[in-house]
């Protein structure tokens, strides 16, 4: 009798042990098919941020498309009727062949600035190493600048033990030279325009600082998007296309640096920039100029 019962025990927890790992497998299905519900929703979320930036992309860039070309070719065509339909002096004809020609140099700039960024944007963007004094960059940026302006000021700040970075000597001219450009535009009234160089760690760190008249909190998001534009207030609108920087930080980001900015509304604003100092760099001393 005792050796049936034993036999009949042995039976159930067989059957019992059948059932928990039955219940323990579908517990593992569930759990697994809860994880990849989660990665594709997760997935799903991704894809549509992603198309939902392409559209918005899409938008500024038609309105871009809309504004800049329209305006321009309107007075392109505008002054060229003048010239065929119109009794002018030779005086007349040279002001209106400036006015088209401005306008036709203005309208290949954006084309050029655009196809650029998409360029440096692709994996076929290529850059011509060399090392390169970054101090030296500041100072003749600044002092050609200086001589084409008379509402600002712009002074140097340049660590002269700054070491060396490995770059393209003409990519990082126009990174600083688009900067400046920009301080110059967000302070119409002009002031003064640091520009300035220093080592932190392992990377060197370069501004430029102006005291114009600030960005919103809300844009500083946005400010390195293509084409963003910014309203300082209901009357102030600071003009241009939006691709300045934008190149600006594609600049930087080929050269394994990284780019915020700091500003205050109504005080002005400070780009910062870091480059990585890498071990074979060298360390070279310059007389202030």
């Amino acid at each position: 009798m005792s050796e049936r019962v034993d036999k009949t025990a042995i039976q159930e927890q067989i059957t019992t042990n059948a059932m928990c790992e039955s219940n323990s497998d579908l517990g593992n299905c569930d759990s697994a098919a809860k994880y990849e519900r989660e990665t594709l929703q997760l997935s799903l979320e991704e894809a549509n941020a992603k198309l939902e930036h392409v559209f918005e992309s899409q938008r500024v860039f038609i309105n871009m498309i809309d504004h800049e070309f329209r305006t321009t070719l309107t007075g392109i065509q505008g002054f060229s009727e003048l010239l065929c339909e119109e009794e002018l002096t030779l005086e007349e004809v040279k002001t209106f062949a400036r006015d088209i020609r401005s306008d036709a140099v203005r309208l290949s700039s954006v084309i050029t600035r655009f196809l650029n960024l998409e360029y440096m944007k692709s994996s076929k963007a290529t850059l011509r190493w060399d090392f390169v004094n970054f101090n030296e960059i500041l100072r003749t940026v600044a002092e050609r600048t200086q001589h084409l302006i008379s509402k600002h000021i712009i002074h140097v700040d340049l660590d002269e033990t700054l070491p060396q970075i490995r770059g393209d000597q003409m990519k990082l001219t126009q990174l600083v030279e688009d900067l400046v450009a920009n301080a110059l535009k967000y302070s119409p009234s002009g002031g003064e325009i640091l520009l300035k160089s220093c080592r932190e760690g392992t990377v060197i760190q370069i501004s430029i600082q102006d005291q114009g008249i600030g960005i919103p909190s809300h844009a500083l998001e946005t400010i390195f998007n293509a084409f963003s534009h910014i309203y300082v207030d209901k009357t102030q609108y600071v003009p241009g296309v939006g691709l300045g920087l934008p190149i600006v930080k594609q600049i930087v980001n080929l050269h394994g640096g990284h780019i915020w900015v700091e500003s205050t509304l109504g005080e002005g604003s400070c780009f910062r920039i870091t480059f990585p100092i890498l071990d074979d760099t060298v360390v070279v001393h310059h007389e202030s100029v």
